[in-house]
């Protein structure tokens, strides 16, 4: 049988106990976690990041980019907006899931009711890499979100015409 240190929080009991077992088994709890355990799944998942509860902060690499990637979706289940925007932008620029961050960030913004903030933070996406059409329909929702329907539809109008015909490509 294995048991934490007294106090110690689910996240850092599991923790420990996967590192136990070679460190398999956090990833394996992890997935299995259902969505309505999703603070302890924050835990479980910050844990596993930080390398134990209440340990410094350290700097995240590339690889870790993903680590970050889930704590933010799991804020997201907890309606934290802010937590999940902090934990987007701690995202290394050359992770490879940098732009799916960016992408929740700006939704988020406009959770926040910070639709301006969130506009040009989707327009600047959208600036960088004019054929992603998963920034179109963020940034048209949150056009929507404002009840700002004409601008909606001239963003979806724009993704249509950005789309190539199967004759084009």
């Amino acid at each position: 049988c294995f048991v934490g240190a007294p106090g110690a929080l689910p996240g850092q009991i599991v923790f420990e106990f996967g590192q136990h077992l070679g460190g398999a088994g956090v990833e394996r709890l992890l997935a299995r976690l259902r969505f309505d355990d999703a603070a302890v799944q924050l835990d479980l998942a910050r844990t596993h990041a930080v390398g134990t509860v209440g340990a410094s902060e350290r700097q995240f690499g590339a690889r870790d980019g993903v680590v970050l990637l889930q704590l933010g979706a799991v804020a997201e289940q907890q309606e934290n907006s802010k937590e999940a925007i902090e934990l987007y932008r701690q995202i290394p620029a050359s992770s490879p899931v940098k732009r799916i961050a960016e992408l929740q960030m700006g939704l988020n913004l406009a959770d926040l009711d910070q639709h301006d903030e969130a506009i040009s933070h989707l327009t600047k996406l959208l600036d960088s890499e004019p054929d992603d059409m998963r920034a179109y329909l963020a940034l048209g929702g949150v056009h929507a979100s404002k009840e700002d329907f004409a601008s909606a539809a001239k963003v979806y109008d724009r993704a249509v015409k950005r789309l190539k015909s199967p004759t084009q490509q």
